[in-house]
């Protein structure tokens, strides 16, 4: 049987990572790689994750416009987002950025 997710090092992760991997998928999402960084030794979720569902975490400062604009101009002239983003998730079915 095929893993449903890499992952690296090469060892049993966490079992809050793997019900968050889990979450990710049942929300729609698809956990690629579940990973633990070489500095803090943290594990870490590579996914995929449905743009209806992330949102901006609700502490987050107001925007600017001219930086929305911008944004929205390059996204549309390349016709992909190229950035990724880090979230996290307070409950099932909502993922915040910062």
């Amino acid at each position: 049987m095929t893993p449903r997710w890499s992952v690296h090092p090469d060892t049993t992760p966490p079992a809050p990572v793997v019900a968050l991997a889990e979450q990710i998928e049942r929300d729609g999402g698809r956990a690629l790689a579940l990973y633990q960084d070489p500095v803090g030794e943290h594990w870490q979720i590579f996914c995929l994750l449905p743009m209806p569902i992330v949102d901006a975490t609700p502490y987050q400062r107001d925007l600017s416009p001219t930086h929305v604009k911008r944004l929205t101009e390059v996204v549309k002239k390349v016709d992909r987002f190229v950035d990724p983003i880090v979230a996290m998730s307070p409950k099932s079915g909502v993922y915040w950025t910062p």
